[in-house]
């Protein structure tokens, strides 16, 4: 398991930040703050896919996670050519979601609904809907670390895929991007 030991990152304007490796990090994009966790199963990288992009006139902002399917350091190579291919098709897949200010969205990997206690009970969306409910919405990294550790306490040291958060707040400030 990663510590949580959270950096920050502001995205500059045609910036692709992302990848398929550890990370706790929080992300600031126009308009948009977003926490991110990714831990590949028993390995430095993984299979959850997750990037974070911004247009050239900060005007659209772009969140994907995929899971590749597989584990760990098996997949790594398919996450990472599959990394280099929405880096090159930024604008192969679309959906449209508007948030209001202060809405906060979760995006997950199966590897947070699958997890296991050690009784083989997985936490399923109902239990991590329910952790939703309850946790802190202030910033995303705050409802994410409440979905972190509700996850850690109920699994313990069971560990058995990679593992995928993205919690995004929309916020009230323009957040603008330099011209890096």
């Amino acid at each position: 398991m990663i510590e949580v030991n959270e950096r920050q990152h502001t995205l500059a304007c045609m910036e692709v930040w992302g990848g398929n490796r550890c990370v706790v990090r929080t992300v600031e994009l126009p308009e948009l703050t977003a926490w991110v966790y990714s831990e590949p199963l028993g390995a430095e990288s993984g299979g959850d896919l997750h990037y974070l992009s911004v247009c050239g006139q900060a005007l659209l902002s772009r969140i994907v996670l995929a899971d590749v399917g597989g584990h760990g350091a098996q997949v790594s190579v398919s996450a990472q050519l599959l990394h280099a291919l929405v880096r090159e098709h930024i604008n192969t897949w679309e959906t449209l979601i508007q948030l209001e200010p202060d809405d906060i969205l979760v995006l997950y990997t199966d590897g947070i609904t699958e997890a296991q206690d050690g009784f083989g009970d997985m936490v399923g969306r109902s239990r991590l809907m329910a952790w939703a409910r309850m946790a802190p919405i202030d910033t995303p990294a705050s409802t994410g670390q409440f979905l972190l550790t509700h996850l850690n306490e109920f699994r313990g040291a069971y560990f058995t895929d990679d593992e995928t958060i993205i919690a995004i707040q929309r916020t009230n400030k323009v957040n603008a991007p330099s011209l890096r």
